[in-house]
C-alpha cells in the first residue's frame, strides 16, 4: 500500500519524510523493522500497520492491542511523536474487521498520547482496486495527502 508513496516527493525544507514498507510484515515482525527508525530518532513517526494480521482470522481487538503496543513501545524508545494510521478500508470480507479495528485503535489514540490518522475521505468503491485490498490511481493521491497533513498538524486526533 506504501510503495507508491515516495518520501523524496513528500519532503520539504523543513521535513525529511522516509517510507519504509514492508510487504507482508505481520507485528511481531514490525517490532524488529521498526528499530533502525528508532535509532534515528526521528520528530514523528507514523505506523501504518496491520491489515496483514486481519488476513489470519485474528480478531481485531486482537490485533488493536499489538498495533497499539508497537506504537507505545516505539515512541518510548525514540522519543518521538507516534502517530497510528488506520487500516485503509476496503471492501469484502475483511471490512468489518477494519471498521472494528480502527474504532478500538481510535479510542485507544483518544485515551493517550498516541496519535491517529483516519482515512476515513477514502471511499472503497472509487479508491481501490479491484481486489479491494488496495487503492487505485484515485486512491494513492488521497492516502499521501492523508499522510502530508498528518505530518504538517501538530493538533492530531486525541
Amino acid at each position: 500500500l506504501l510503495r507508491s508513496i515516495k518520501g523524496w516527493k513528500l519532503s520539504d525544507d523543513k521535513n525529511l519524510v522516509v517510507v519504509k514498507p514492508f510487504r507482508e510484515v505481520k507485528t511481531e515482525a514490525m517490532k524488529w523493522h521498526v528499530k533502525p527508525t528508532i535509532q534515528m530518532k526521528p520528530d514523528n513517526i507514523i505506523i501504518h500497520h496491520g491489515t496483514n494480521n486481519l488476513h489470519e482470522e485474528a480478531e481485531p481487538q486482537v490485533v488493536a492491542n499489538d498495533i497499539f503496543e508497537l506504537a507505545q513501545s516505539t515512541k518510548i524508545e525514540s522519543g518521538s511523536n507516534v502517530i497510528i494510521s488506520a487500516i485503509v478500508p476496503g471492501y469484502g470480507k475483511l471490512n468489518e474487521k477494519v471498521r472494528t479495528l480502527n474504532h478500538l485503535l481510535r479510542i485507544y489514540c483518544k485515551n493517550s498520547d498516541i496519535g491517529f490518522l483516519s482515512h476515513e475521505n477514502i471511499n472503497p468503491k472509487k479508491h481501490c482496486n479491484n481486489s479491494g485490498l488496495h487503492l487505485n490511481y484515485l486512491g494513492n493521491p488521497i492516502l499521501t495527502v492523508n499522510f502530508l497533513n498528518a505530518m504538517n498538524d501538530l493538533d492530531w486526533e486525541h
